[in-house]
């Protein structure tokens, strides 16, 4: 039988933030405002939440412009769940914005990428700053390398390059295939202006770890997905459910 999925977008906060943080090599002092969230995926087997989300509080202490919009717990509470109706947590990558609360989910199996824990654990100097690598030494993970099934309707499409183990989640609904992207990203990374578009059909995030393999993780989310999410694309957080 053919499973189908619902996406429920469940948005945390938001960072107010000029283009060229968004956009590699881009100059532009455009505005723009980016949304951290966690997803609740419902219809499958198993209660699958994508990422474990972060804090307003602890991303101030890098970023300008944060706005608070609700508790792990109270967005939650939205879909009628709390952190221990959760089994499965898929973490696209583990930065603190996806991966600050993941202690709270203390009966779910944490899914990540071997590559990407292995770093984390342990950064390079220039990123460490992007991990809570205490939290993550103090909770057990299952470790998994390259695209593989997680649950009905859901598989796990290995993407490094804004980390060095990002995974997408591709998710089977009534409108096809959706991914949420395991790298950040919003719809600009996704469409350049017309003038380059030609030549360069698709634009990294400014930080990442190996722009080539940014840009390939892109163009290989971009071929599956019949509905693409992007990771900190501020229009979800007006929606309730998707497709």
């Amino acid at each position: 039988m053919t499973v189908t999925c619902s996406i429920y977008p469940i948005p945390l906060y938001t960072v107010a933030a000029q283009k060229s943080r968004i956009l590699y090599l881009s100059e532009s002092d455009e505005k723009t405002t980016v949304c951290c969230y966690i997803w609740l995926i419902k219809g499958s087997d198993r209660t699958v939440l994508i990422d474990g989300g972060g804090s307003a509080e602890f991303t101030e202490t890098r970023y300008p412009g944060v706005r608070n919009l609700q508790s792990l717990e109270a967005g939650l509470a939205t879909v009628e769940m709390s952190p221990d109706d959760i089994d499965t947590v898929i973490l696209t990558h583990l930065h603190h914005d996806h991966a600050e609360y993941i202690e709270r989910f203390r009966k779910a199996e944490l899914i990540v990428q071997r590559e990407e824990l292995a770093f984390a654990l342990d950064p390079h100097p220039f990123y460490s700053e992007l991990y809570h690598s205490a939290t993550l030494k103090r909770v057990h993970f299952r470790t998994i390398t390259g695209d593989r099934e997680i649950a009905k309707g859901i598989r796990v499409i290995f993407t490094p390059g804004h980390s060095v183990g990002g995974q997408s989640v591709a998710i089977e609904t009534v409108a096809g295939t959706a991914v949420i992207t395991g790298f950040c990203c919003t719809w600009d990374n996704f469409m350049p202006p017309e003038k380059i578009k030609e030549r360069i059909p698709v634009i990294p995030f400014a930080l990442h770890t190996d722009a080539i393999k940014t840009y390939n993780s892109m163009l290989k989310v971009k071929k599956i997905a019949d509905l693409l999410i992007p990771l900190h694309d501020s229009r979800f957080s007006q929606q309730k459910v998707l497709p």
